[in-house]
């Protein structure tokens, strides 16, 4: 059975020990964030920003978000719409998955053979589904520095196999958290 290019973004492989720890969005910030999308500190006050370089250290994978509107009206959504504007100009409370060894499962968008597992990937952000509000995150191929690959993810029994579009699952390298980010060699 072949592999299908239905991206999800990032998703805890094993969530009833994901750790969630809080982040803000700032109110009119002009980019999307999607659950599942790994995002970055913005560097002011815990605010969160998407990743926009192969260089970023990842801070955590977005779940969602809570805020009141500029019309008074409170909103929880598993997505950020860009550039909303909040009740008061107030920050929008995120979620996220921060924890550094967070093991998560993320779709290939290029081809992944055994030989590239244990190897380093770079964030592809893809497209969003405003409707379900999931990321179309994934990763791309190996030579990049944020995501190492740990393994084929099986445990779904989906006929997931090496190739294109693959399921793996590995852990963030360069994670905000982890202290050194610096990059290293495979």
């Amino acid at each position: 059975m072949a592999n299908t290019a239905s991206y999800y973004g990032f998703k805890p492989k094993d969530d009833r020990y994901a750790r969630i720890s809080k982040a803000y969005i700032a109110s009119e910030y002009g980019t999307a964030i999607f659950s599942g999308q790994p995002v970055i500190d913005s560097g002011t006050g815990r605010r969160i920003n998407v990743v926009g370089a192969a260089t970023d250290a990842i801070l955590g994978v977005f779940i969602g978000c809570r805020y009141t509107n500029a019309q008074g009206e409170p909103k929880f959504s598993p997505y950020w719409p860009a550039s909303t504007a909040t009740l008061n100009g107030d920050d929008a409370v995120a979620l996220i998955w921060d924890d550094p060894n967070e093991l998560f499962v993320v779709r290939t968008s290029d081809t992944i053979a055994i030989a590239d597992i244990g190897l380093l990937h770079d964030v592809v952000n893809g497209t969003g589904n405003t409707t379900s509000g999931r990321a179309g995150s994934s990763i791309g191929a190996t030579g990049g520095q944020q995501f190492r690959t740990m393994g084929l993810f099986e445990e779904d029994h989906s006929g997931n196999v090496y190739g294109q579009y693959a399921q793996v699952y590995g852990k963030f390298h360069s994670h905000a958290l982890a202290g050194d980010t610096a990059t290293v060699a495979a």
